[in-house]
């Protein structure tokens, strides 16, 4: 899994903590960057189905939804830094699975990435 959190301040911290205790998933590779996430994203087959994108301000998303064909294929939970009328649809346009602001209660989200990896080991399994 994918872990992109932009700006490490408290809520981004805090998020990073509960990864790194293995809350949701043991193989989660955190990216700070675009950048990185783009180069990360050009070898799919170093990272499961999941990903997690924490875009803590406006500037985040926006350039989070300028690489979204790179997303095609993924599940993704998108955290947004606001609940903006215009900030939610432009969230969507990176079709996430779930969607939460920074200020969410983050055992929420690890709940849903538990279910997340769940699905995807059993679909895993079926494919044999």
């Amino acid at each position: 899994m994918i872990v992109y959190i932009s700006k490490t301040d408290d809520a981004g911290r805090g998020m990073e903590q509960l990864i790194g205790q293995g809350g949701g998933h043991r193989k989660a590779k955190i990216i700070n960057t675009v950048k990185d996430l783009k180069e990360i994203l050009q070898h799919p087959s170093l990272f499961g189905e999941t990903m997690l994108l924490f875009a803590a301000t406006q500037r985040d998303l926006t350039q989070l939804v300028a690489i979204r064909h790179l997303f095609d294929g993924l599940r993704i939970i998108l955290i947004l830094p606001n609940q903006k009328k215009e900030t939610v649809s432009l969230g969507h346009l990176l079709r996430p699975r779930f969607v939460c602001t920074r200020d969410s209660n983050f055992s929420d989200i690890l709940m849903v990435l538990q279910k997340m990896n769940k699905e995807s080991r059993t679909e895993s399994a079926k494919a044999f």
